[in-house]
């Protein structure tokens, strides 16, 4: 992977002020890392609460304007209220390391259910994806988009289903995302081959990678794979689109939506949310429709034997 300027923080501590109260984050273990930012374990040493600390990737923040966009954007995202996605609690700028604390789950991601599970059931894929779904839409209706979605951006919890992370984060970077997307394998299976090229990010670049997500659930592997991140992205933007039902036929009735959502013109895709969520809802329709056995034909009676005449009769 990339990012050569990252260090670990693991054993130090992020200091904050609130007001005039000083706040300090004592980091623990490294959670998770992309090119785009470091998640760890950390603790609120003032009321001792687990917390997830994501910190930037420092070349990445590095730019003009940075610090006034990645203030806005947290502001926003502060703000959010939906059950499928992970809280934000505070932001911060600790020696040019920029910082947000979010709400922090001992829940596996998904990337670690997907390396010990290999596969997610089919009905069980498509309930996340719609919560998901949902997730992207609720964000994209409050202007904001993931960018960088990824199994590691999930947090899979037995009582509350899958809970996005890291929305916001990757559109701060602006111009340098193809850049960090192409250096680092583990965003580059899930990127919008428009993303990759340079263009902004969509929210059908974001249902991009969501199917892409939803192929590796059911298949147990990204719909491209290679040994390089710029072998990948070249599948993304030139490969044909692969079809899951290749892998195992039970999952054909995901043909459409792979196919649609993984489409290389954006303009393509579903044009909405709700239009993927439907299409979504009508493949669980499809796979809980009970199947009707053809009606077999009527066994007919055996009709009595004639009555025999009683001859004695006069």
């Amino acid at each position: 992977m990339a990012n050569q300027d990252k260090r670990s923080l693991v054993g130090q501590t992020v200091h904050h002020m609130v007001d005039t109260m000083p706040i300090t984050y004592s980091v623990l273990e490294l959670v998770t890392s992309n090119a785009v930012l470091d998640t760890y374990l950390a603790s609120h040493e003032a009321v001792k609460l687990k917390i997830a600390l994501k910190i930037l990737t420092p070349s990445l923040t590095a730019q003009p304007g940075f610090q006034v966009r990645f203030r806005e954007t947290i502001k926003t995202l502060l703000g959010f209220n939906s059950p499928y996605l992970l809280k934000l609690y505070d932001y911060g700028n600790d020696n040019e390391t920029f910082y947000v604390v979010a709400e922090y789950h001992k829940s596996p991601t998904l990337r670690r259910k997907l390396d010990e599970d290999g596969r997610i059931a089919l009905n069980t894929a498509l309930e996340y994806t719609q919560i998901l779904a949902e997730a992207l839409a609720y964000a994209a209706q409050n202007a904001m988009l993931h960018g960088s979605l990824s199994p590691l951006s999930i947090t899979v919890s037995s009582k509350r289903g899958p809970l996005l992370g890291d929305v916001g984060f990757a559109p701060l970077i602006g111009l340098r995302l193809p850049k960090a997307l192409t250096d680092d394998l583990s965003l580059a299976y899930y990127a919008a081959p428009e993303v990759v090229r340079g263009q902004p990010i969509t929210a059908l670049s974001d249902q991009y990678s969501l199917t892409a997500l939803l192929y590796e659930m059911v298949t147990g592997q990204p719909p491209y794979t290679a040994s390089t991140p710029q072998q990948v992205i070249a599948q993304h933007t030139g490969a044909p689109i692969p079809t899951p039902a290749v892998i195992d036929p039970s999952l054909a009735v995901l043909t459409p939506i792979i196919t649609r959502g993984l489409a290389k013109d954006a303009s393509q895709r579903y044009s909405s949310y709700a239009d993927y969520i439907g299409a979504l809802t009508e493949a669980l329709r499809t796979l809980s429709a009970p199947s009707i056995a053809p009606l077999a034909a009527p066994v007919r009676a055996p009709e009595p034997p004639p009555m025999a005449m009683d001859r004695t009769m006069p």
